[in-house]
């Protein structure tokens, strides 16, 4: 039960990361979303803005390889982790509170690890 419920936030996260890169790219455009609030110019900025579906799918993968048991899934989850709090810094007046739900995702990812080992 606890799993299904991580997992569904991980979900719920990944897809908060799509909306991140729907509206950067101007796919979308949120109400409380600021497009050029970032500190990256030019091809660095384009970079960025492809890190959050990168975010995204990393996420989702997480999900996916600890579904079907794999033994790798942490690693996945913990880089997915890393670069959504990179996003988040780079984006921290609207993502500030990212930052929770990464935390809660890493201590999810150290417990289960621990546990398992």
């Amino acid at each position: 039960m606890i799993q299904n419920i991580l997992a569904f936030i991980v979900l719920i996260h990944a897809l908060i990361h799509l909306m991140g890169f729907t509206n950067e790219w101007h796919l979308a455009e949120g109400e409380g979303f600021k497009v050029e609030n970032n500190v990256y110019y030019g091809g660095a900025k384009r970079v960025m803005k492809v890190l959050w579906l990168i975010a995204c799918w990393l996420f989702i993968s997480a999900i996916i390889f600890y579904t079907f048991k794999t033994k790798t899934w942490y690693i996945l989850a913990v880089s997915a982790v890393l670069l959504s709090q990179l996003l988040i810094f780079n984006n921290w007046s609207d993502a500030k509170y990212g930052t929770v739900v990464n935390v809660v995702i890493l201590l999810t990812i150290i417990t289960a690890h621990i546990l398992k080992s």
